[in-house]
Formats: structure tokens, sequence, C-alpha cells
């Protein structure tokens, strides 16, 4: 396979920045190394590749899953979007690489707080180039947050586990599914997950998310056996809207829901079957501009 030509430098002569697309929703930022190991793992390189030289960025777009947690409330409302939207060109947006900036950063400064090694993205070669006051303010309060949690943990579970930018398998009920959790806090007793969401465009509701549900689904699959949980915590955490939900839902019920909700419009969506249904969930959906149902 032929591995493209990535620059290093932006055509107004600055450091580009990488950036590791997981999902249509999901993306992260990288150093170059880390972006060159990835796109040599990648099935078809010279496909996965976006460069704007001119903005100063690289995108891989990974051989992220079909079925990806963050575009679940689509999928679960319009089953025959996944496959349509399947092959169409995404070269992301500003929003996108800032959301992807500022989850860097938190990953960073709650991986410093826990006292586990960590690169500080703000020194990596181009920098954070939409890091302001407001982002480091986001940062810091998401870790505080995360922290709380923790310690409110601690008083009924002595040896809670904190796992940062975790990846979630739960292709148990969706086949080929997995996400990545922002921060997952597993004790016996209470399964808490945390997601920071930067965008300002709508606020994000944590009661019945789907995305939530499936990362919880995804850690009880990694550690149900290990803790005696029963409990499932699902906060997300929207600092720019001062915006925290939580969401609470009992093992046994999230369960259920797998099997008697999830599993089954996955399996549509998987095939390409179903009904196309249009709501909210078309924001963010590339067929939206000529899909009959708008």
């Amino acid at each position: 396979k032929h591995i493209p030509f990535i620059p290093k430098m932006s055509t107004q002569f600055k450091c580009m920045q990488y950036i590791y697309c997981e999902s249509e929703t999901s993306s992260m930022v990288v150093t170059r190394a880390d972006f060159m190991r990835l796109l040599e793992q990648q099935p078809c390189p010279m496909a996965q590749i976006y460069i704007d030289r001119d903005g100063g960025y690289v995108y891989l777009m990974g051989n992220h899953a079909i079925l990806s947690a963050s575009s679940s409330h689509r999928w679960m409302n319009c089953p025959p979007s996944v496959r349509l939207t399947e092959h169409m060109s995404d070269s992301g947006s500003v929003y996108a690489t800032e959301g992807s900036e500022a989850h860097a950063l938190c990953e960073y400064k709650l991986r410093q707080a826990l006292g586990q090694n960590a690169q500080n993205p703000l020194e990596s070669p181009g920098g954070l180039q939409y890091y302001d006051n407001a982002m480091e303010d986001a940062a810091t309060g998401y870790v505080a947050f995360v922290l709380e949690e923790l310690e409110e943990i601690r008083r009924t579970c002595s040896d809670p586990l904190v796992m940062v930018e975790q990846r979630l398998d739960f292709s148990r009920w969706v086949k080929d599914g997995f996400g990545t959790g922002d921060a997952i806090i597993v004790a016996d007793g209470t399964l808490r997950i945390v997601d920071m969401k930067y965008g300002t465009g709508v606020s994000v509701s944590a009661e019945n998310n789907s995305q939530m549900r499936l990362y919880a689904l995804g850690a009880l699959e990694m550690f149900g056996e290990l803790y005696d949980i029963d409990t499932i915590a699902m906060t997300i955490y929207q600092p720019r809207l001062s915006n925290i939900s939580t969401d609470t839902i009992s093992r046994v019920d999230l369960l259920e829901w797998a099997e008697t909700v999830l599993r089954p419009v996955a399996d549509l969506a998987y095939r390409g079957e179903g009904e196309l249904n249009a709501g909210s969930w078309c924001r963010f959906c590339k067929l939206r501009s000529t899909c009959r149902k708008r």
C-alpha cells in the first residue's frame, strides 16, 4: 500500500496540526509520530487522508466503527442513513477541530491530575490553534468535576479505577461497535461515565442519551465481572453552556434496553434497512441537504 506524503508545514509556514477522526463526530489531536503510525495501520491510506495545507490541518479518517456511539442518535432514529452516507466525503470543520483540541487539553490535564504520564498538547509542534482562556477554563473545570466524582466514590469504594480516553467495545449488541469514553470511573455499586462536550450549538442532555448508554455497555463488558456494579450514572459536562446533565439507570434496565431496543435497530442500520426519518438527528448528517424526508 502507498503511504501519501504528509507535509510538516502549512502554506503560511506554520507547523501542521494532525487530526485523527475515529468516527464521524469523534476526533482527536495527535502528534505527527502518532499520526504516521496510525496512517500506516490503515487499509487504504490514500483514500483516508484529507490535507488542508492552507488551514494547516491534516485529517486521517480512521477505519472507524460504522455504527459509532457518537453518531448513534442519528442511526437509531434513521437506520438507513449510515449506509447511505458511508462513502460520502467529510473534510471536517473548524468546530470539530476546536472540539478535538479541547479534548486533547482535557485529557492532558486529567492524566496529569491523576499522576499519569501525559504530553502537554500546548508544547507539541503547532500547539493548539484554538487555545484561549475559554478552553483553559473548560478543561480546568472538567478535571475538577471528574476529581469531585472520584472523591465521592472513594467514600464507599477504596479502589476505584479511573480510565481516561478509554476505548469501549459494545459489539455484543452493535456489530463492530466501539467508541471512546472521556472519563470512566469504575467501582463497586455505581459506574460513572463523564463525557465532555465543548460545543455551544445545542445543549446536550444525558437523559436517554444513546451515546452514553453505549459507553456504559462497553464499560460493563470490560469491568462488569471485576466490580459489583448495579447502577450506571452518565454525565454530560458542557461548560460553555453551563450544562451538567446526569442520567442514572440500573444495570438490569440498561441490559434490557440493549436487547429489546438497541440490538434490533442496530441490526437494521448495519444492513442499511429500515425507514428514513427526519428530525433533530439530521443536524450532522451528510445527506441532510438532499434527503427526500427533509
